[in-house]
């Protein structure tokens, strides 16, 4: 598998305003589509508290997308033996990834994200879970040019394909992300999250 770059450099996104279905479709309306998913723990990860949820935007301006944001959050308790995460070095080292698909086969996987660590969390408690996150962005640039963000991770958006084709993927209602930890060298796939995007 390769491996991915991620770029640097938070962006601010601007806020989205739902346009109910009657009025979406209209010459120069704004149209939003907005979907998300809650991901619940599946394979290895049943019985604990493993959790996460999914969110992707796209904002439509006279019939062109104007941008679109995908982002994903998986929560892994510290320890978690079956995931090969047993402290704070291996949870940052460990390669967290989405796979998004038509309906949850390996054969209809469209899109790929790479999850970045980001923070080990505890929330004040006992508890204590590593967090890892993607968030990229399709956003207007200069001259109207629509410029992409990695603001956390990357998606590989053909992944079929040999060469990284860097990008937001696009999702549909009912696709499924399946999140996983992929070991190194042997790269086997251990799905810990699961979950269905439904419109909000």
């Amino acid at each position: 598998m390769l491996s991915k770059v991620v770029f640097g450099g938070l962006s601010l996104l601007l806020p989205f305003v739902l346009i109910t279905p009657s009025f979406a479709g209209g010459k120069g309306k704004t149209q939003i589509v907005g979907l998300e998913a809650e991901l619940d723990p599946v394979g290895v990860a049943i019985g604990t508290d493993a959790e996460g949820e999914s969110d992707y935007r796209r904002q439509i301006q006279k019939g062109a997308v104007k941008q679109e944001r995908f982002e994903l959050t998986a929560k892994v308790p510290i320890p978690s033996p079956a995931l090969g995460i047993t402290d704070d070095t291996t949870a940052a080292n460990a390669d967290v990834r989405v796979f998004l698909s038509h309906d949850g086969t390996p054969a209809t996987i469209y899109a790929i994200c790479y999850l970045a660590f980001t923070e080990i969390d505890n929330d004040g408690g006992t508890d204590t879970e590593a967090v890892y996150k993607v968030d990229v962005r399709n956003q207007p640039g200069k001259k109207g040019a629509s410029r992409l963000h990695e603001v956390h991770g990357s998606c590989d958006i053909n992944p079929s394909t040999a060469t990284v084709d860097n990008g937001v993927p696009v999702v549909a209602a009912n696709d499924v992300a399946t999140v996983a930890v992929v070991a190194p060298v042997t790269l086997v796939q251990t799905d810990f999250l699961e979950g269905v995007y439904q419109t909000d």
